[in-house]
């Protein structure tokens, strides 16, 4: 089938619209290498502007399928028209598809033909590069980056030492590694090589563990999350407060046995100071049977500046320095990127509570009894060099949620799924707390213990272990690996044009 014209450019979005598949909750890793052998074939020998459209349309299909769950935070809970969520939506894909196509142009303008050892050398870089990019401008959003697909797969096991942009790296590696082996043009020597390469790459996860350089306690931690399902439509009414509290109070009684017991984010939908009473009395409560409790709730300052916060009650200090403010805000949600014009939007989406102000902590951590958590709420569980600035103090991580914005959509199973990589890059336990699911318990290898459904009402409870040292991924995060790609691309760049 000759892949000129249309044809060409109706197979790039159809290779993109697959690829969400590879994604939880459908986790079909092996989807990754039927897509991007697809965009390999569509974008082979074609001029660069063509390229860099088909590539537009690669992503046009993959994130609008893949993250179609914002508009339905957008109509659902933004008290937005269909026509105005589906605008906002549309236009959040094709800026988004933007990258693709970036990275499409880019590959085709270093290629000085399809020589398939350059195809090797070059896809890989550009496409990881642009991700990081993706990942960092405008406060980033690293949704989707082809690395978590393979949470799943004997990959994973490289978050310890090269995260998640490494895995993706490796992936694409064999990816055009693969491409090159089908080439009719390839020489038996660059397909030799093409062979070592999926070979050593796979091989060696398959074949031997990688030290993490991580030390596990033996003694174990007893654990309880509370997930108590409150409507998102329902839980900043002033008439449900009381009831919602007197649920928490009521799910978390029979765990005070527990040594740590955590509430998802803004499970308090109130001000700290207007629920003071109630809080002063879970903080006995806890404190009555040695049990470190965390819950997430706002918190308004003496200026009028308010902050999405963890805060820790029981066993450990009760106070306002033992709190963490969430530092990095959703745009749009918690915070308006150009408020001075885009003020509008806002006021007329009427989306509670979304002028937060960021905390300005030196790194995520409160204190639990006698050790210190890492602190993450919500979306900056998604942000893995904020993680790591957790570690080495970190002995576990806490990642408190409230799904609900995403409805019944794929929103929550990658949330789980982005969470479930930054417990490999850590080699911490996570316990993950949410409104309305997913909560879960994670193992430090990515794998779950435990779990609650959606929109289930339950208690979850498990065991987890205190983890010490770093692993090598913490320690550096992605910075030698962009730079070495950097390096790379540029004297290919330079070779190209002499």
């Amino acid at each position: 089938m000759s892949l000129s014209g249309w044809k060409g450019d109706t197979v790039s979005l159809i290779a993109g619209a697959v690829l969400p598949l590879a994604f939880a909750p459908f986790s079909w890793w092996p989807v990754v290498i039927i897509s991007f052998l697809i965009l390999l074939a569509c974008i082979r020998q074609i001029s660069t502007m063509r390229a860099a459209w088909r590539g537009y349309l690669f992503g046009i299909g993959y994130f609008g399928i893949g993250v179609s769950w914002v508009y339905v935070s957008i109509r659902l809970f933004g008290n937005a028209t269909t026509p105005l969520a589906a605008t906002i939506t549309s236009l959040f894909i094709l800026i988004l598809s933007a990258y693709t196509a970036l990275a499409t142009w880019m590959v085709r303008r270093l290629l000085a033909d399809s020589a398939p050892t350059t195809t090797l050398l070059v896809f890989p870089a550009v496409w990881v590069l642009i991700e990081w990019l993706r990942g960092w401008l405008f406060t980033g959003f690293g949704w989707l980056q082809v690395g978590y697909a393979f949470v799943d797969s004997p990959l994973a096991e490289y978050a310890t030492w090269f995260g998640t942009l490494g895995i993706g790296y490796l992936a694409l590696i064999s990816i055009t590694a693969i491409f090159t082996l089908l080439s009719v043009h390839a020489k038996a020597r660059t397909k030799i090589i093409s062979l070592i390469l999926i070979v050593v790459i796979w091989g060696i996860p398959m074949q031997m563990e990688l030290p993490t350089y991580t030390r596990t306690s033996t003694d174990a931690l007893e654990v309880a999350l509370v997930q108590g399902s409150v409507p998102q439509h329902i839980k900043w009414h002033e008439s449900q407060r009381q009831p919602i509290l007197d649920n928490y109070r009521q799910m978390t009684e029979p765990h005070w046995d527990k040594d740590i017991i955590v509430w998802p984010e803004t499970a308090i939908p109130a001000f700290r100071q207007d629920v003071s009473t109630y809080l002063d009395a879970i903080h006995h409560a806890a404190r009555s049977t040695d049990t470190t409790l965390m819950t997430g709730l706002p918190v308004r300052k003496e200026n009028g500046d308010y902050y999405n916060a963890l805060i820790v009650l029981g066993n450990a200090d009760h106070t306002p320095d033992n709190t963490y403010l969430k530092r990095h805000l959703v745009p749009f949600g918690e915070y308006l990127p150009l408020a001075f014009l885009l003020e509008p939007v806002l006021g007329y989406l009427q989306i509670p509570m979304s002028d937060f102000s960021a905390g300005e902590q030196e790194k995520p951590l409160v204190k639990a009894s006698e050790d210190e958590a890492g602190a993450f709420i919500c979306y900056e569980i998604a942000f893995a060099a904020n993680v790591m600035e957790s570690l080495p103090e970190a002995a576990y991580l806490v990642n408190i949620s409230n799904d609900a914005w995403f409805g019944g959509s794929l929103g929550p199973h990658q949330h789980l799924q982005i969470t479930r990589m930054r417990a490999i890059e850590t080699g911490r336990h996570i316990l993950r707390a949410t409104n309305t699911g997913i909560s879960a318990i994670i193992e430090p290898n990515g794998r779950i213990q435990a779990r609650l459904a959606e929109s289930e009402q339950g208690v979850l409870t498990g065991r987890i272990h205190k983890v010490a040292g770093q692993t090598p991924y913490s320690r550096y995060v992605d910075h030698p690996l962009v730079v070495v790609l950097t390096i790379m691309l540029l004297l290919i760049w330079r070779v190209r044009c002499t």
